[in-house]
């Protein structure tokens, strides 16, 4: 009954922070996280029930907890390794999809803070020296809890679009032909999940270029083959809307909402020069979502994607 009291408040704190006192706030915090940070006995017990529970309400509601934790970032770890580092020598349960998706939670609210775990768990070049578990077992889990995070909540990450792609590009580097080969399945999936979830993000097989429209208003040219960022085009003076590599992908196509011009960029002439800017009309301006399609070799039009 205690048990239960304790999360119907921890609950109520999460809809209504104002409905709780500054010290109870404190002392859910620490309970919560005593509870998440919980590794004794076996899946199936009545702890593990409440580790599941506060692994939930961690998650919900993570903007009020953080300043009562200590350290954010390797609590964030900890549960991490808690679902899927093998070197912490756990083995998946049935928990594991309520503590991994406290974490996709946490990244909706803190992206920044779950993107750098994980940074640090996918360019991890150690391996992993587990009996049992693939190389770079972890280094995988950490693309694929990115992928889950871009297909649940892609609009907290648009900010972050830029370090999605650094961390997903990086494990393709020829220097690391063991890692490359062990994530490259799940660099494919979470690329196929970016440039669904987002229309600034483009991708050419046949040249291995990642091309990823930023809020900065500039776009970032990748390389998987080489794994590093070819040029950045500047020359749009608002948040970049879409982004398309042209059939043979010589030429890039772009579009900013903000200014209400589409550019054509040559990214292998002159450095990233733009071939021909285009004012859009207010008609086309106003589309919610608009994604760019490309109809010949040297041209492309504006689409409605809300219609598709």
């Amino acid at each position: 009954s205690k048990c239960f009291s304790f999360f119907c408040l921890s609950h109520l704190a999460v809809l209504d922070a104002s409905a709780i006192a500054v010290s109870d706030s404190a002392a859910l915090t620490q309970q919560i996280v005593k509870l998440t940070r919980w590794r004794g006995g076996q899946p199936g017990d009545s702890v593990w029930l409440w580790r599941d529970h506060a692994a939930e309400v961690l998650g919900e509601g993570f903007v009020l907890w953080a300043p009562n934790i200590a350290d954010p970032g390797s609590l964030v770890r900890d549960l991490f390794q808690s679902c899927y580092s093998v070197a912490a020598g756990a083995q998946k349960t049935s928990s594991t999809a309520n503590v991994s998706e406290a974490l996709v939670n946490i990244a909706a609210l803190e992206p920044r803070l779950v993107l750098q775990l994980l940074s640090d768990e996918a360019l991890s070049t150690s391996g992993d020296a587990v009996p049992g578990m693939a190389p770079f077992a972890s280094n995988v889990a950490a693309l694929n809890l990115l992928n889950q995070i871009v297909v649940t909540n892609s609009a907290a990450l648009r900010n972050v679009l830029d370090e999605i792609a650094r961390i997903v590009v990086s494990t393709m580097s020829p220097a690391l032909p063991q890692l490359r080969k062990s994530c490259l399945e799940a660099v494919k999936r979470t690329i196929a999940a970016m440039t669904e979830a987002y229309p600034m993000v483009s991708f050419h097989k046949a040249t291995q270029r990642l091309a990823v429209g930023l809020a900065s208003s500039s776009i970032a040219i990748y390389d998987l083959n080489s794994a590093r960022r070819l040029l950045t085009l500047r020359g749009h003076s608002s948040a970049v809307s879409a982004v398309s590599f042209g059939l043979d992908g010589l030429f890039v196509a772009s579009y900013a909402a903000g200014e209400g011009t589409a550019r054509c960029w040559h990214p292998k002439a002159l450095n990233g020069h733009c071939h021909r800017e285009f004012r859009i009309e207010f008609a086309e301006r106003a589309w919610n979502v608009v994604r760019l399609s490309w109809t010949s070799s040297s041209g492309f039009q504006l689409v409605d994607s809300s219609l598709e």
